[in-house]
């Protein structure tokens, strides 16, 4: 798999998103070096790449990665205090698999990486991942498993997201002997003083992607939340969908 499999996505957007105010600025630099006429900003259409890669293809993006899932998972309900040594050390396990699948978008215009989701076959997952399916009567080999989706906040309700549980379980479907997809998510309790006004559950989004919350298959991990001193356990609930 190649990034020929997948097009290239155009997504058109309200001049009043924040992003505007980037390409007004690049607006004006090409200005300053063409002769060439410029479209009005009422008309900008963002173009947005979609890079698929399949295990050692990873490898040369994750620093990339890397640098997303810090930015994204400092943001509420994960709270993590990641650095760039542990993450691209994490990030081995899926350039290092045979049935592990990424997905980074890149601002075509700005040329910035801006969202990014990886996934793997469980059986390829460390232990803590294997054993809750193990628990369960699920063989790791047959589950799929979407380990996050990042996207930076401005490009956030374009269908980023969409795509993302598209084209994973497409690459699921292709490699064969899937039977469940799954992915987890972090528990926090409603009351968490770092929840921000507004927050909204995504339960009713995975929920139209085919996905249930498996009640009972859970895990824990522990990271150092930001403003923390030392790492905490964090219980991850888990979310499947069967594959028909």
């Amino acid at each position: 798999m190649s990034a020929d499999d997948y097009s290239r996505l155009t997504i058109s957007f309200p001049q009043t998103a924040g992003l505007v105010e980037n390409r007004k600025l690049n607006q004006k630099e090409r200005l300053t070096n063409t002769d060439e006429a410029q479209p009005p900003l009422t008309q900008f259409i963002m173009q947005l790449e979609f890079i698929p890669l399949r295990g050692p293809e990873i490898e040369p993006y994750k620093k990339r990665l890397a640098s997303l899932r810090i930015e994204v998972f400092r943001e509420y309900p994960y709270l993590y205090d990641g650095s760039l040594d542990y993450e691209q050390d994490y990030l081995k396990t899926y350039f290092q698999a045979e049935d592990s699948f990424a997905v980074l978008v890149r601002d075509v215009e700005l040329g910035r990486y801006v969202a990014a989701t990886t996934s793997i076959r469980a059986s390829e997952e460390v232990e803590a991942f294997k054993k809750p399916f193990q628990r369960f009567g699920f063989d790791p080999h047959e589950v799929f498993y979407f380990a996050e989706s990042v996207v930076l906040t401005p490009y956030r309700n374009l269908g980023i997201g969409k795509e993302f549980f598209k084209h994973r379980e497409a690459f699921a479907r292709r490699i064969g002997g899937i039977r469940h997809l799954a992915f987890c998510a972090v528990v926090r309790p409603d009351t968490h003083q770092f929840k921000p006004p507004g927050y909204r559950d995504l339960s009713e989004y995975w929920s139209k992607q085919g996905f249930f919350k498996a009640e009972g298959l859970i895990t824990q991990f522990a990271w150092k939340d930001v403003l923390q001193d030392a790492e905490t356990t964090k219980t991850m609930q888990f979310y499947m969908k069967k594959l028909t």
